[in-house]
């Protein structure tokens, strides 16, 4: 029988019942507790436990790099081309490997891969300097705040090396240029992501 004629059935009023050998007879009012009321549902024991607070623990750019590096050793094995030759009292060696993974693209892009991981891990270094200086003495916030950090970002050599009072005299300056011309480097910045 198909289901339409159930629900057929069902807007009729009739309910339908079914008898299988050796079962008492079924219909769609019973319950599955005899003892129960028909409007009560079957309860669940709950147990309720204290809240918890999970922090992610937040890793340091030389840790995000050295787990790059762990993750990623194959890449590091191809693209070691340093010293394929070594000179010793008895003779010249040379390493057929590195050889090899100097010329091979296999090499040449592992090595660019690494040159990417190594630009990732200095543009770590300099955002953990740089974030919370724009931050605190900007007074910028939302997506002035992210364009100034983008468009002035230093570079890690001046700003590992600079003082305390010539970052801030980079961001005073910086931030005056920048609110002169809001509208021009933001229409640029757009132009560098597309």
């Amino acid at each position: 029988m198909s289901s339409y004629f159930f629900i057929f059935l069902g807007l009729l009023g009739i309910i339908p019942t079914f008898q299988s050998t050796g079962y008492p007879p079924y219909s769609g009012e019973e319950t599955c507790c005899p003892n129960q009321n028909k409007l009560d549902t079957i309860t669940k024991d709950t147990v309720a436990i204290d809240e918890i607070l999970v922090e992610r623990k937040l890793k340091t750019s030389l840790e995000k790099f050295e787990q790059k590096k762990e993750d990623h050793r194959i890449i590091y094995l191809l693209g070691d081309n340093k010293n394929p030759f070594i000179i010793t009292p008895i003779g010249i060696g040379a390493n057929l490997n590195r050889i090899y993974n100097h010329f091979s693209k296999s090499g040449k892009q592992s090595r660019k891969l690494q040159g990417f991981f190594e630009n990732e891990y200095e543009d770590d270094l300099i955002n953990d300097i740089w974030e919370p200086y724009t931050e605190e003495f900007s007074g910028l916030s939302g997506d002035s705040l992210s364009d100034f950090r983008v468009y002035y970002k230093p570079k890690l050599d001046w700003l590992s090396n600079a003082s305390h009072y010539d970052k801030l005299y980079y961001i005073k300056i910086n931030l005056k240029n920048y609110l002169d011309s809001v509208g021009t480097i933001r229409e640029k910045l757009k132009l560098e992501k597309e």
